[in-house]
């Protein structure tokens, strides 16, 4: 299907086959096909392929596509895992969006962050905001 694309392509037979597939290399050229042919369909894929994946790989993946930021709401799904590569990830894409209550929210319920080097990151930034949440994570990691 990948191959023909224009002529063969189901998103629900897709999908059926994908999770089928034993190969874990495929999964990751599926979401580089979805990327280029359906990239409003690439939540469901990855939603489906979840368990299957492994999401610090899946994260760098879409972080070399510089298209992170399409994937956020299956990256705030799948943030209750407190994996390090998601929580960074869903943080950039706050901090990117200018969204400091959820950048806060995620800092104080998922620990598993550099959160000094996000809070150097934080401390110089041109908002306000950014400043009180680099201080909050300063007084986190009790570096005053």
């Amino acid at each position: 299907m990948m191959e023909h694309s224009p002529s063969s392509f189901r998103h629900d037979l897709f999908t059926q086959n994908i999770i089928k597939v034993a190969n874990h290399d495929l999964y990751y050229k599926a979401f580089m096909f979805y990327l280029e042919e359906e990239p409003m369909l690439l939540n469901d894929l990855f939603k489906l392929l979840a368990t299957k994946i492994d999401l610090t790989r899946a994260v760098q993946v879409m972080k070399n596509t510089r298209k992170i930021a399409l994937i956020a709401p299956f990256l705030k799904n799948v943030q209750q895992l407190n994996i390090s590569a998601v929580n960074e990830a869903l943080n950039k894409i706050y901090l990117e969006n200018e969204d400091f209550e959820s950048l806060r929210a995620s800092i104080k319920d998922f620990d598993c962050i550099d959160s000094l080097e996000l809070a150097v990151d934080l401390e110089q930034h041109d908002l306000l905001e950014c400043r009180r949440i680099a201080a909050l994570l300063y007084r986190k990691n009790k570096r005053f």
